[in-house]
């Protein structure tokens, strides 16, 4: 009602008074709007030869006519009261009559068309529609219905968003950008059409758009050291996954795929005995977005050996590719190094000093094996020539010596820069970290247990430590050698002793620890995060040193405490064996496993 007002034509209405003639009225046909206002001009009434007369009134009459008024000029407007709708009257048929002061009177039609004004909106619908992401920009997100044009034709459409959307003449709703779904997921905003008549109903678009894989996921890969005899199927170490992508990992591949393998959460295990010093791998990750590779490396100490048996150390002291023998007696503390011959033939030599208790590593890196004695309250080092001659290297002396039925010391790469150092345990644990040089440095440990080892526990490249005394903890090493303690058992049984391996065969370590102040055998299960639960392995008497290893050779990790060993039936139920005999062929046969 307030566009398109077409033209009107005056309507023309002559009025003669002509003294000497009768009077004439012509009117020609006007037309006017539908909305036009009160006041609106219709048409104007000519009055010609009125000789002397004056014209006293001038009216309008007939159906409608109360919807216009004339005055004495001629002038016809629209009524205060009128009631135009083209829909209801296309047009009035009326009289004009005039009258003059001398009686005279005139008449004459006036016919007035309605004009169509559009008065009426159009009636749409609108629409939900999904489109996967990296859709470009104008493509089509679906179409608007047009339930009732109204009455006029749509000229337009408005969309609420147009910064993002638009939408054609002919309703089709376009993207104005390329969607992407981590921008945003799900888009609402209304439409309208747009005629003569105004704008339409408001109406709802929705568009969901959907995932396409493109972040592909991102690993961090980790340095370590294995020692050379490495049982086949050992972790070496674990991927960190810093991030997923936005679909999941299908698998990991690694770059020297016969010695190794890796797990789809990124465990990394040997396949083979290992023959090289050391190992660079490239690990690489995959999912639908793509690939990431992250770097393995791997150093191979030749003599590295964490094969510590009830006491006894196993190790190739000689360096001629077989596992002998490092003991101590009882009786005199004499240090004994069972040679290997094979054939279970042994050569007992004797070592030039005494111990309470030995372990036979590589500590200068030159390719032998040397020993790491506790000797009372003192740690002593003896460096191998090549030749197994023993030499006093240094003498390290703690102020609270050692607890007496414990080990005490063990020896690990703590911070990862291929040098073997020393953890010692009891009142005010340290780690002695050896230097370039060959001496050691004093480095203090948050803990104060009697038995100490260290191994990776969560499996992120650095050295953990786990402790028992009281209680049985392992400690985190953030990678800088900072330890945060976490405490596994939570009854003050005590922890006499532990060992740290894969019990229950699913790519994370475990640890097995005997009990201190009551008979007992607890096995820690780790669900892979780091969260143990306590399985009781044996509530028997308790000695010696625990180990872990396959015994019966049945594929399942069985548990070794002294000369007693309970087996496996795996699901981690511990049946109780007889006593092994710990004679030197059976200790390198389960140093071997």
């Amino acid at each position: 009602m307030k566009n398109n007002i077409k033209n009107y034509l005056l309507v023309a209405i002559a009025l003669a008074f002509a003294a000497c003639d009768d009077p004439e009225l012509s009117a020609p046909t006007g037309e006017v709007p539908e909305n036009a206002q009160s006041g609106y001009t219709v048409s104007q009434i000519s009055i010609v030869n009125t000789g002397n007369r004056s014209l006293e009134s001038l009216v309008l009459t007939g159906s409608g006519a109360e919807n216009f008024s004339v005055n004495l000029k001629g002038l016809i407007t629209v009524a205060s009261t009128a009631q135009l709708d083209f829909e209801t009257m296309q047009g009035y048929n009326l009289t004009a009559t005039a009258t003059s002061t001398k009686g005279d009177t005139v008449s004459g039609s006036v016919n007035i068309n309605i004009l169509d004004v559009a008065d009426v909106v159009p009636i749409i619908s609108g629409f939900k529609a999904s489109l996967p992401e990296d859709t470009p920009q104008g493509s089509l997100v679906g179409q608007i219905t047009v339930n009732d044009t109204g009455d006029s034709q749509i000229q337009t459409y408005r969309v609420s968003d147009s910064g993002r959307f638009y939408v054609t003449n002919t309703g089709e709703v376009r993207t104005n950008i390329t969607l992407d779904y981590e921008q945003q997921i799900q888009y609402n905003f209304s439409v309208y059409a747009i005629s003569a008549a105004g704008e339409s109903n408001k109406v709802n678009v929705e568009l969901t758009v959907s995932n396409i894989a493109d972040v592909i996921p991102w690993i961090m890969g980790f340095d370590t050291s294995v020692n050379k005899n490495i049982k086949i199927g050992s972790v070496i170490g674990k991927v960190s996954i810093e991030r997923e992508g936005d679909s999941p990992i299908s698998k990991f591949t690694i770059s020297e795929p016969d010695a190794f393998e890796v797990s789809l959460d990124g465990v990394v295990t040997t396949k083979t005995l290992l023959d090289k010093s050391s190992y660079a791998l490239e690990v690489v990750v995959t999912n639908t977005a793509g690939t990431d590779t992250g770097l393995v490396q791997i150093t191979v100490n030749e003599s590295f050996n964490i094969n510590f048996i009830n006491g006894h150390s196993v190790s190739d002291i000689d360096s001629d590719g077989d596992l002998d023998v490092i003991d101590v007696l009882a009786t005199n503390g004499e240090v004994q190094w069972h040679d290997n011959q094979g054939n279970n033939q042994f050569i007992t030599h004797s070592l030039p000093f005494t111990s309470q208790l030995v372990f036979a590593q590589d500590m200068d890196n030159d390719g032998d094996t040397d020993i790491v004695s506790r000797d009372g309250s003192d740690i002593v080092i003896y460096l191998n020539d090549g030749n197994q001659n023993f030499t006093e290297s240094q003498r390290i002396t703690r102020d609270y010596g050692f607890h007496y039925d414990s080990n005490g010391i063990y020896l690990a790469d703590i911070n990862s820069d291929g040098r073997i150092d020393i953890i010692a345990a009891w009142m005010g644990q340290d780690w002695y970290k050896n230097e370039e040089d060959g001496s050691f440095t004093r480095l203090p440990l948050s803990s104060r247990g009697k038995d100490i080892i260290a191994f990776d526990i969560d499996l992120d490249g650095d050295m953990d430590f786990i402790e028992s005394d009281n209680n049985v903890f392992w400690h985190e090493n953030n990678g800088s050698q900072a330890f945060t303690a976490h405490q596994l058992s939570d009854d003050d049984i005590g922890g006499a002793s532990s060992y740290s391996i894969d019990i229950d065969n699913d790519g994370d370590i475990d640890i097995v620890s005997t009990r201190r102040w009551t008979n007992g055998i607890d096995l820690y299960v780790n669900d892979g995060l780091q969260n143990f639960s306590k399985i009781l392995v044996s509530m028997s008497n308790n000695s010696g040193y625990t180990y872990a290893t396959d015994i019966d050779n049945d594929g399942y990790i069985d548990v070794l405490n002294g000369t007693v060993w309970y087996k496996n039936d795996g699901y981690n139920n511990f049946i109780k064996q007889p006593a092994l005999s710990l004679d030197n062929q059976t200790l390198v046969n389960l140093a071997n496993k």
